[in-house]
């Protein structure tokens, strides 16, 4: 029904991309893209680039946390690709 109402220009493609995105995700399960928060690696706010550097290359993953005094005050997130020169 979503590529019909696509191809009748109801929905654009981008929309439909990410609707299809939507879907599919709802067949995962929670522990298939989070990981325990014990395991969390996480950057404090106050930290410089080279105090956290070499744990996210050993990591590999994709985003950080950014916490403030504890895991329980997130600020934000930390893309690694934003660590990319």
């Amino acid at each position: 029904m979503l590529r019909a109402a696509a191809r009748r220009g109801i929905v654009d493609q981008d929309s439909l991309a990410l609707i299809e995105g939507a879907m599919q995700d709802v067949d995962m399960q929670v522990r298939e893209i989070m990981i325990p928060r014990a395991q969390m690696i996480c950057v404090k706010a106050d930290s410089s680039p080279d105090d956290y550097i070499r744990e996210i290359l050993e990591s590999a993953h994709s985003r950080y946390p950014v916490i403030g005094e504890s895991k329980d005050e997130v600020l934000g997130i930390l893309l690694a690709k934003d660590l990319l020169g």
